[in-house]
């Protein structure tokens, strides 16, 4: 039988809290946090415009969904931009001249 392997043993020890940023269920939790202070900020803005405290009543919502939005773009153009700056794995290869066109290993 083998030991087994710890996934973090290489990593700096700074940096092994922040290693589960990185896993689909990270993604989903800050999905359901989002969607929670979304709901939350809805209600907020209906109590406040109730007694008159809202500062732009007939706006209902912009508050909520425009950061909303702004986030989704955000998100979007990350992905854009790594498509954008990414480079094969043999770039620096190909750079250097270690790896010609015939070869593949």
């Amino acid at each position: 039988m083998t030991a087994p392997r710890d996934s973090k043993a290489g990593m700096h020890p700074l940096a092994r809290p922040l290693s589960g940023l990185s896993s689909p269920r990270a993604g989903l939790i800050a999905l359901i946090v989002i969607a929670v202070l979304v709901v939350g900020g809805f209600a907020l803005e209906t109590v406040l415009s109730d007694g008159g405290l809202s500062k732009y009543p007939e706006v209902y919502g912009a508050y909520e969904l425009l950061p909303l939005a702004a986030a989704a773009v955000a998100i979007l153009l990350g992905w854009g931009l790594v498509w954008l700056i990414s480079r094969p794995g043999d770039f620096y290869s190909r750079a250097a001249g270690d790896v010609t066109e015939g070869q593949d290993d």
